[in-house]
């Protein structure tokens, strides 16, 4: 199990690839010295997972990787990866609230 924390920064509709096959991708930014941006794929009806986030909600997702092999017409191999989520949570931001709000009184948080 994969599982990865960070703040949605963009979130899009739910595409309908085909009759049988749809997906909706969010995209995240960890929180790490240096931040990466990541998007995650949730495809057939776990694309209602993220119907109740919004941009700039911080949440943890559970992912499977998956990868594949394409070959082109012209005999050129190409390889792709994709993140595939399966849950999603808001995480608690409540002890940064408190920080922040201790930061904005001037006060040091220990």
């Amino acid at each position: 199990m994969n599982t990865i924390k960070g703040t949605i920064i963009e979130l899009f509709e739910t595409n309908q690839i085909s009759e049988k096959f749809a997906k909706r991708e969010v995209v995240i930014e960890t929180p790490e010295e240096y931040p990466q941006t990541v998007i995650i794929q949730f495809t057939q009806t776990r694309t209602e997972l993220l119907d109740p986030f919004t941009v700039g909600d911080d949440v943890e997702i559970n992912f499977n990787i998956r990868g594949r092999k394409w070959d082109s017409p012209k005999g050129e191999k190409r390889y792709f990866n994709s993140l595939d989520g399966w849950k999603i949570e808001l995480v608690s931001n409540d002890n940064r609230e408190e920080f922040d709000e201790q930061q904005s009184e001037g006060d040091l948080p220990f």
